[in-house]
């Protein structure tokens, strides 16, 4: 099957086991019009909802490499849009103007995917007006909601959508990731997942930025005086 290519399409996201296995089965066996990934801030939340949206538009169901994945993973394509708060607020607006292109076949993927980022900042009437379109979605369309505070959602939203759940990444999965991504030497890799806590966002940003390389020889030095536990 396309076991192996799914995983292709999943390699960004680190030490998410169960997400992954939960969102490769829904592109093999027929998915969900809503999904809500909640969890912490730099699990790679939103690295998963784009190969998702890749698996839900790809012709092959995910194959990780063709043009069509490819765009999606590089936030190119017409069938998938993200939808981020405008100030503090995802807006009615927002919604309406979803509902009007949602009815719509897909320009040229098999789905039209829309991922909402933030999506616990739905101000009241955005909530009202999107919780009318989860009641009856067009067919071809996929709602991916990404937030680290499920608990700010409607729970009439929250509900109509199949939870996916995130976790701090592990050390090691995070470690084996810097490693392989910037060349990083094993035990320095490991200090930096440490230091990061389990957000890989921000242990990615320590590998590279210059302002964090600084940081990074404080958090090196104090680490090695720290007695592993």
């Amino acid at each position: 099957g396309t076991g192996g290519a799914v995983t292709s399409l999943f390699a960004e996201v680190v030490g998410q086991q169960m997400a992954v296995s939960l969102l490769t089965r829904a592109l093999e066996q027929g998915a969900a019009h809503a999904y809500l990934f909640s969890g912490p801030s730099g699990a790679g939340k939103s690295g998963a909802a784009l190969a998702f949206a890749a698996g839900l538009a790809c012709p092959e169901g995910g194959c990780g490499v063709c043009n069509t994945c490819r765009r999606v993973l590089a936030g190119l394509h017409p069938d998938v849009e993200i939808i981020a708060p405008e100030g503090n607020f995802l807006r009615k607006e927002q919604i309406t103007e979803i509902n009007l292109q949602a009815v719509y076949r897909p320009y040229e993927a098999r789905a039209k995917v829309y991922i909402f980022l933030e999506a616990d900042s739905f101000n009241a009437e955005a909530a009202n007006a999107f919780l009318k379109t989860l009641e009856e979605p067009p067919g071809h369309v996929h709602f991916i909601l990404v937030t680290d505070h499920p608990e700010r959602l409607l729970p009439t939203i929250a509900s109509r959508c199949q939870p996916v759940a995130f976790s701090l990444v592990p050390v090691l999965a995070m470690a084996a990731d810097l490693s392989a991504r910037f060349g990083l030497a094993e035990a320095e890799a490991v200090l930096l997942a440490r230091a990061a806590g389990g957000d890989l966002t921000y242990a990615r940003e320590l590998a590279t930025s210059e302002g964090a390389r600084r940081e990074r020889m404080q958090l090196l030095d104090l680490a090695r005086d720290i007695p592993a536990a």
